[in-house]
């Protein structure tokens, strides 16, 4: 078949270029593509007319393992564009993503670009007379580095039944070549290649015993080649959102410190709650911690909360080292609490007992969180009615219907305000 860049439209490719990628392993399972890395060859890909494709050692995240492929564009005429491409099926109505990782060697006669394509066919075979529309990336046209350009939450048109997706090498003049690499290509369902961290806890609010709670956050972009751009959203105790969601620009293995960052990004002192930090991954992946301390009473405590993948939430998890004392003059006091990351409600139940005995404490504390609700229960032995109880050895065993959500819980020194995280563990079922 006719590769669509043999249509002329490759110079729509703007040569602009947006958000580049780097193709996180978790998300291709997501990828509609096949052999979307050229780790060994360029199987699975059909070569367009005037076109070749070699695979070659060139990776664009320097894998010594993987490659990509080099497409040479040999038309003989001006401002045609040729590549290499796969039919895939297509649902009308459904929005897609996709994109492209390209590399285009310096000192070639012509001049040209890179650039992804999506034509939508009525066809399953993306025959060319079932050619509906397309749309495409912006171009890329940087020398010698890899740059990436994607399109986003792009909707296929009424009719469609497959997208032919092509990574494509326009050139401008007419005889001759013009070559690009290309690698970490992608084309799925908009979204699915979208992933979150979850930092469980975080606050900027002042406490019992006057102490004063706040999170300082840091946010790596891991890639050294591509910019990422995360999307903050605050959930905070007693509504399913506080502020508008944020954006973090960061640029290739940049870390930003956002201090206080309830209080400076999201704008909403005096308050505690959970952050979702989302980004696409085929621009590469982050890293994210959070510290929550007393900067109030010097010298400083507090404790690390991990940002934690959609993976570690949990319908049952348990905790050592629970501790309580019945008046704040002294000992400790532990607070608990969950963030519900689902669409629908779950009942999350907290149950107390004795380290040494194994006898339960006081009474179990059920309620209902709502939709991506963060709640906290504070100081768990007087709210589960073991407030007579002093106790550094209780175990605290919480358990969700209805969906897995992320636990946490920390034990506060009444006197100095230090505190600790404690450890969120798996836990086994009781035997019926």
């Amino acid at each position: 078949m006719m590769g669509l860049m043999d249509k002329k439209h490759f110079l729509r490719a703007s040569a602009a270029i947006v958000f580049v990628l780097d193709f996180a392993a978790q998300a291709r399972a997501q990828n509609l593509l096949t052999n979307a890395t050229f780790n060994t060859d360029v199987s699975a890909w059909v070569v367009g007319l005037s076109a070749t494709s070699l695979w070659q050692p060139l990776d664009a995240g320097a894998s010594p393992t993987s490659g990509s492929a080099l497409v040479t564009n040999s038309s003989t005429e001006a401002s045609r564009g040729t590549g290499i491409y796969q039919c895939r099926a297509a649902t009308a109505g459904q929005s897609y993503d996709f994109g492209i990782k390209a590399r285009i060697p310096s000192g070639q006669a012509n001049t040209g670009l890179a650039a992804g394509i999506v034509a939508w066919f009525s066809s399953p075979t993306c025959a060319p007379g079932g050619l509906i529309s397309s749309d495409s990336t912006p171009g890329i046209t940087v020398f010698d580095r890899w740059q990436g350009a994607s399109a986003t939450n792009v909707k296929a048109p009424a009719g469609t039944v497959a997208g032919y997706f092509e990574c494509q090498v326009g050139k401008v003049g007419a005889g001759g070549t013009f070559r690009a690499y290309c690698d970490d290509v992608f084309f799925a369902p908009a979204g699915s290649l979208r992933a979150t961290l979850t930092v469980a806890v975080a606050a900027s609010i002042h406490g019992a015993n006057n102490t004063f709670f706040h999170s300082d956050a840091w946010i790596l972009n891991r890639s050294f080649t591509d910019t990422n751009v995360v999307t903050a959203v605050y959930r905070c105790f007693g509504g399913v959102g506080c502020g508008a969601a944020k954006t973090i620009n960061l640029a290739p293995r940049e870390s930003k410190l956002i201090a206080d960052i309830i209080a400076t990004l999201f704008g909403v002192p005096e308050s505690g709650g959970a952050i979702e930090l989302s980004w696409d991954t085929f621009n590469g992946a982050i890293t994210a911690q959070t510290r929550l301390f007393t900067p109030s009473s010097p010298p400083s405590f507090g404790f690390g909360v991990p940002a934690e993948p959609s993976s570690a939430a949990t319908a049952r998890a348990v905790f050592l080292g629970v501790a309580g004392t019945p008046a704040l003059t002294g000992g400790f006091r532990t607070n608990a609490g969950a963030y519900n990351p689902n669409a629908v409600p779950v009942t999350v139940t907290l149950t107390l007992y004795d380290g040494t005995t194994g006898a339960q404490i006081g009474s179990p504390f059920t309620r209902v969180w709502g939709p991506f609700e963060a709640a906290q229960v504070s100081n768990v032995t007087a709210s589960l009615g073991a407030g007579s109880v002093t106790t550094t050895n209780a175990v605290l065993v919480a358990t969700s219907s209805g969906g897995a959500v992320f636990f946490y819980g920390a034990t506060v020194d009444n006197l100095s305000g230090d505190s600790f995280l404690l450890t969120r563990s798996t836990d086994e079922a009781p035997v019926p």
